[in-house]
């Protein structure tokens, strides 16, 4: 859980692996599962030092009426990044067939969508990932 100069608050789940790429599963399985209604499922890229970054974003309703939620998130292993569970298992598939496993990790960031709407919350999310992903980036250099 972390907190901006603002008070704003976030929760960030970084998940990383070695060898064994299938530890990780896609965000929509944790947000179903902790009684979310998933209401839009996308993508939003956004820059971060010269590159594009393709991120997944799902935005979800909180049962029992208690707000929106918006994650977003990246897999990652080394030279490539993508927002697509199917792109990150057949990045990984073919690696493992040859015994080329690569580490790599799945990099979410969430926080509740206020008043000022889900697109002020993606921007804060963005922003906070871009943070975020160099450190980790260099972790599985």
């Amino acid at each position: 859980h972390y907190a901006d100069s603002s008070g704003r608050r976030f929760n960030v789940v970084v998940v990383f692996h070695e060898e064994n790429w299938k530890s990780l599963h896609p965000p929509h399985i944790c947000l179903e599962g902790s009684d979310m209604t998933i209401i839009e499922d996308g993508s939003a890229d956004f820059e971060l030092q010269g590159r594009n970054i393709p991120a997944g974003r799902v935005v979800t309703e909180i049962a029992g009426g208690k707000g929106q939620y918006l994650s977003m998130f990246v897999f990652v292993a080394r030279d490539f990044i993508t927002d697509s569970w199917r792109s990150f298992v057949l990045h990984h598939a073919p690696l493992a067939l040859f015994r080329r496993s690569t580490s790599g990790f799945l990099l979410r960031v969430e926080t509740w969508v206020g008043d000022d709407g889900a697109e002020v919350a993606q921007a804060r999310c963005c922003d906070l990932m871009g943070k975020l992903l160099p450190i980790a980036e260099d972790l599985i250099e």
